[in-house]
């Protein structure tokens, strides 16, 4: 039995959060070009494997020769169920997570930051590691929050 294809649909509360969050920690985030970002909601429910834990989202870089043609350079992709159940504050901090995925200097495209400690130590520090199912995260755009 063929398998059906999910659709995707642009997430504009994602791509809205970003840019506000760009603006508002611009010490933070000034190197990323928020524009050549495009998070998408899948319709199609995310399969979770016994014993793993990963994050809900994914970051994808466009690579080469698809860049030629395209307008961004990094997509994420959330399943549109798991988008739908976070809180205000807890889609700001998803998206301030996503946000340090995107690596930062001149030869960036086509590349993404590896989930480690290295790229997002601060968000560890800053909003805790499983800052999803933490009710008492600070709501990033109505808080000074300082990055640590």
């Amino acid at each position: 039995m063929p398998q059906e294809k999910p659709n995707y649909i642009v997430n504009d509360e994602f791509n809205g959060m970003a840019i506000k969050l760009v603006e508002k920690y611009v010490e933070k985030f000034s190197s990323i070009e928020i524009d050549r970002v495009c998070c998408v909601n899948v319709d199609k429910a995310r399969k979770e494997k016994e014993g793993v834990v990963e994050r809900i989202w994914k970051l994808k870089a466009v690579k080469m020769p698809e860049a030629m043609h395209n307008p961004y350079g990094w997509y994420v992709i959330i399943a549109e169920s798991d988008w739908e159940q976070l809180s205000e504050k807890h889609k700001l901090a998803l998206v301030a997570d996503v946000l340090h995925g995107l690596p930062n200097g001149v030869d960036n495209e086509g590349k993404v930051n590896p989930c480690d400690t290295k790229g997002y130590l601060s968000v560890f520090r800053t909003i805790g590691i499983n800052y999803l199912d933490d009710p008492d995260i600070p709501h990033l755009l109505q808080e000074d929050v300082v990055w640590k």
